[in-house]
């Protein structure tokens, strides 16, 4: 079962492997508090599932033009079938993280533009691209551009 699998993946995740985030706290950035072991582990194994999906892209579109012109219909099916089942679990993945992140952080709950940033730092992102209630009124109140 994937949900017993991916527990067990997190469960096993050392969250010291987990991908660095390079993007640092923004000037409009609000910061809201640092992301908890457990959801560093959960993060560092979507993002490895991330990676697999790329690969399996790779290797679908390697095998479709080695086969070429002799592709079957059938064969096609198979691999959009494969990529589609690989990038539906994916997606679940991201939208469950921002739900633990949420959960863990509901100051955070409410916007729509929210980050990760450097050393696994929750923030807000108030920026003109936000329509959540918060910035709009900071907009409004010229806080934010």
């Amino acid at each position: 079962m994937f949900l017993r699998s991916l527990l067990e993946k997190v469960d096993k995740f050392d969250p010291s492997k987990a991908p660095v985030v390079n993007d640092r706290v923004g000037k409009t950035d609000v910061v809201v508090g640092e992301m908890t072991p457990e959801l560093i582990k959960l993060y560092g194994v979507i993002s490895e599932e991330g990676t697999a999906l790329a690969e399996l892209g790779t290797s679908l579109m390697a095998k479709t033009e080695e086969l070429g012109k002799n592709i079957t219909g059938a064969q096609l099916d198979q691999f959009s079938a494969e990529y589609g089942i690989a990038r539906d679990r994916f997606t679940a993945l991201q939208k469950l993280l921002w739900a633990e992140i949420k959960d863990a952080f509901p100051a955070l709950g409410g916007h729509e533009q929210v980050g990760i940033r450097e050393g696994f730092k929750l923030v807000i992102i108030n920026d003109a691209k936000c329509n959540c209630p918060s910035c709009m009124a900071a907009r409004i109140l010229g806080i934010i551009g």
